[in-house]
């Protein structure tokens, strides 16, 4: 279930962990071209992100955020993931965030999304998980490690 929803980027330009500083707005950017060069999202999506974000931001802790669209409009429902080795100003209530799922949501996609909230909820009640996701060094370890959160 893990490897459907959070899979591999099948380019070389993708990044799960990301070891310089990067802001915020230009790693959503990273991201958001990522899902839209790979055919998962649109041009808007980018926008779309940053609008939410206005609204409120995705910070579901002081490590962890969620960042999303206004709606569900992606092609697929997929979670493209950073693990920031220096963390990233996220509001001005959170400086200290190191793990992104950027969420990229199919209209109607209720079970994935079931799936996914369930992974979500998990990784924000366990700090012990938290920080093993922070320790990751690779795509393979991030799998591991999300598969036995689950």
């Amino acid at each position: 279930m893990v490897k459907t929803i959070v899979e591999p980027h099948d380019h070389a330009g993708a990044q799960l962990v990301v070891d310089e500083p990067v802001e915020k707005d230009e790693l959503l950017r990273r991201m958001c071209d990522q899902l839209v060069r790979e055919g998962v999202a649109d041009e808007g999506f980018l926008a779309s992100t940053l609008e939410r974000e206005r609204v409120a931001d995705t910070s579901l802790n002081e490590v962890f955020a969620i960042p999303h669209t206004m709606r569900p409009d992606a092609r697929r429902t997929m979670v493209s993931a950073a693990i920031l080795k220096r963390p990233v100003r996220w509001s001005e209530r959170c400086d200290t965030v190191q793990i992104v799922f950027l969420l990229a949501v199919r209209p109607g996609d209720r079970v994935e999304m079931e799936h996914l909230y369930d992974l979500l909820v998990r990784i924000v009640e366990d700090h012990h998980l938290q920080q093993e996701l922070i320790g990751v060094a690779s795509y393979a370890q991030f799998l591991e490690v999300l598969s036995g959160a689950v």
